[in-house]
């Protein structure tokens, strides 16, 4: 008989004692009439507080909430006083059908660049705005870079980038008063070695 063999029948017959004591020992522990020990009491001062409750319920009214006059009412008679804010305001508002429209040109912008080159972005420019505000932020969205054009599309200069780092670029369509007219878009650039 090999010496390997030999060994390996020893821990085997080992092994299975092991595991019958182990058993044993288990079932012996699981149909004991051991009784489990008390645990210790503590008694603690208990003190009852009444609370008296007043015989009469006040009930305070809600508020009247009225609805909401539709976008389209216009006061009738007498001259109304508008401030400019809600002027403001109301040329501030682009149509959906505009901003709808303003949308990144993917067919032309990247999202990943060689290193050391500059990058352009484009979208699609709505004609009804004063400028396009242009912001270069990096993965903490800290800004890097915050510019103002025309048109539709932007070119970053090399020197804004670092390799190994991710950036997110946005634009924003303003007014003649650099108020806001749309949701932002943008994307995110990576630059490449």
């Amino acid at each position: 008989m090999n010496a390997n063999y030999a060994r390996f029948l020893r821990f085997r017959a080992w092994m299975t004692l092991l595991l019958f004591w182990i058993l044993v020992l288990l079932m012996t522990a699981c149909n004991g009439a051991a009784t489990p020990a008390p645990l210790p009491t503590v008694a603690l001062p208990v003190t009852l507080t009444a609370t008296v409750l007043p015989d009469t319920v006040q009930v305070t009214p809600l508020p009247q909430i009225r609805a909401t006059l539709p976008p389209t009412w216009t006061p009738v008679g007498g001259a109304t006083a508008t401030s400019v804010s809600a002027l403001q305001i109301q040329m501030v508002r682009a149509t959906p059908v505009v901003c709808n429209a303003f949308v990144i040109d993917r067919s032309r912008s990247v999202e990943n660049f060689r290193i050391g080159e500059p990058v352009t972005v484009y979208w699609t420019p709505i004609e009804t705005t004063a400028r396009f505000r242009v912001r270069l932020f990096d993965a903490e969205l800290n800004d890097l870079f915050v510019d103002y054009t025309q048109g539709g599309q932007y070119t970053f200069n090399a020197s804004l980038f670092e390799l190994g780092k991710r950036y997110g670029w946005e634009v924003i369509p303003e007014n003649a008063a650099s108020q806001q007219m749309c949701f932002a878009i943008g994307g995110e650039l990576t630059p490449s070695p």
